[in-house]
């Protein structure tokens, strides 16, 4: 299938596990996230998970605030995730996207950084 980088912005939510995830807190994230049906997403273990939506898309920037939402009501709500932290970002990124729209290389640039940062505290740029 034919593939093109492109640049492109996304917004980014990064969660951290606090290097406490397990089976249960790990189906219960994955289920989430992929609930919210996102471009494309990571698992970073142990450390948490990297999920990317295409800013370009209304209905997307809606999604990723739901699932902002929902995480945090995890983390608030559920002593499975009481180490979890979350952070946000929105910003150009690198990555290769097919045909069909769908994003197949995870996608690389500054904004993915800020978004770690934003969970360690330092900013929440859309939450």
């Amino acid at each position: 299938m034919f593939k093109r980088a492109f640049t492109e912005k996304f917004i980014i939510i990064y969660v951290s596990s606090g290097l406490t995830m397990d089976v249960e807190n790990n189906r219960i994230m994955v289920d989430t996230i992929e609930s919210f049906n996102p471009s494309y997403w990571s698992l970073k273990n142990p450390e948490g998970y990297l999920v990317y939506f295409r800013s370009k898309n209304k209905k997307n920037c809606h999604l990723s605030k739901s699932l902002y939402d929902s995480v945090k009501m995890l983390i608030i709500n559920n002593d499975l995730f009481k180490e979890f932290k979350i952070g946000t970002s929105e910003g150009v990124v690198v990555t290769e996207i097919d045909l069909f729209g769908r994003v197949c290389f995870e996608p690389l640039g500054g904004a993915v950084n800020d978004a770690y940062k934003a969970q360690k505290g330092r900013a929440d740029l859309i939450g």
